[in-house]
């Protein structure tokens, strides 16, 4: 039986645009983007502002309109962001995973993705976070630049 609970509904979009001055510079990979984003889950609504590095990743390719490299299909991904509350709670992540592009050999521009999250917050609300691990998957549009995404949550004891 799975102890994972749905959390939120994520909706990503990339904006390198906006300023991130609080995020980790030292984060393993490279630089990949960053953007905005919004959530909307039962306990948890908002929206929030997110990086983004990478290690060997298609995506740095495509970003410049080049070609990856033949058999250069997955990546590891290091996200840290910064989630906002509709009562203004605020809430840090850090999602540590995997992206795997071209899983739908019709549209290769698609990424299939994965990640531990991991929550900080000083916030009493949603202190029971800091306590937890979750786990979010969706998929990546390289074309439009937005990436879906469902959030879990796995308490722990």
């Amino acid at each position: 039986m799975s102890s994972l609970k749905p959390l939120f509904k994520a909706v990503l979009q990339y904006d390198d645009s906006i300023e991130t001055p609080f995020f980790d510079e030292s984060e393993p990979g490279s630089y990949i983007g960053k953007g905005r984003g919004t959530m909307e889950g039962d306990k948890i609504t908002g929206h929030f502002i997110w990086r983004l590095n990478a290690e060997n990743c298609a995506f740095l390719w495509t970003k410049k309109g080049d070609t990856p490299p033949p058999g250069m299909h997955l990546c590891n991904t290091y996200f840290t962001g910064l989630m906002t509350t509709e009562n203004g709670a605020e809430i840090s992540f850090n999602a540590r995973g995997y992206g795997f592009r071209g899983y739908d050999s019709e549209h290769p521009y698609l990424w299939k993705l994965t990640a531990a999250l991991r929550f900080g917050t000083d916030n009493k609300q949603f202190h029971y976070l800091n306590n937890s691990l979750g786990i979010w998957e969706g998929t990546f549009n390289e074309n439009n630049k937005e990436a879906l995404y469902h959030a879990y949550l796995s308490a722990l004891k």
